[in-house]
């Protein structure tokens, strides 16, 4: 099914969360590095794999599954900066209404609620 779904902008206090744009890869390539210890307890990836991350690719990718109506990737903003990311995926229409949601945010920014 190819149904786009608006992606809103939500602000509540000094957090924004808004549709992810090309521009956002350096800064979330900056913040996923500098943060990389804190992460990696969570990453779904193998142990030793990682060399690099290819944020534009992977913001391309979300971007046309968002446009098939599959996901909605989201930033998380405090004050203008990136400082993580939310995603939902697999989104599933009709009588199963499904979806999953993943996200991380920078250290410095975690346990405000």
């Amino acid at each position: 099914m190819n149904v786009f779904l608006p992606q809103p902008t939500l602000t509540d206090g000094e957090l924004t969360v808004r549709p992810i744009r090309m521009r956002d890869a350096k800064q979330l390539e900056r913040e996923l590095m500098f943060n990389r210890g804190w992460l990696r307890q969570w990453e779904a990836t193998l142990p030793g794999t990682f060399n690099h991350f290819d944020t534009k690719a992977s913001i391309r990718s979300l971007l046309t599954y968002a446009r098939s109506g599959g996901g909605l990737p989201m930033v998380l903003e405090v004050q203008g900066a990136v400082v993580g990311q939310l995603n939902v995926s697999g989104i599933t229409q009709g009588s199963l209404s499904s979806a999953s949601i993943g996200y991380w945010v920078a250290e410095r920014f975690a346990g405000r609620g």
